[in-house]
């Protein structure tokens, strides 16, 4: 895996994880889980790298959650954020 990808899962990853368990805390039902088991897939989809399809499959998928999970981080980002 090209480094520039591997750094973006690591950020990413840690949004989604860091927006999913505040959810959590914050009372969210089962829908933290099932972004987190989706990171996880998606991560592991671009490891596998089935000629070529997986990485671009896997990296779609992670640029969808991190889009997703980012405006629950927003409180803490930019504490007057609406």
């Amino acid at each position: 895996m090209n480094i520039k990808w591997h750094l973006f899962n690591v950020i990413a990853g840690l949004f989604i994880i860091v927006a999913m368990i505040t959810a959590i805390v914050d009372g969210s039902n089962v829908l933290p889980y099932v972004f987190i088991l989706l990171f996880l897939g998606a991560y592991w989809l671009q490891k596998i790298n089935y000629k070529g399809f997986t990485r671009i499959l896997g990296l779609i998928m992670n640029i969808f959650l991190f889009i997703f999970s980012v405006p629950l981080l927003m409180d803490f980002i930019i504490p007057f954020a609406p």
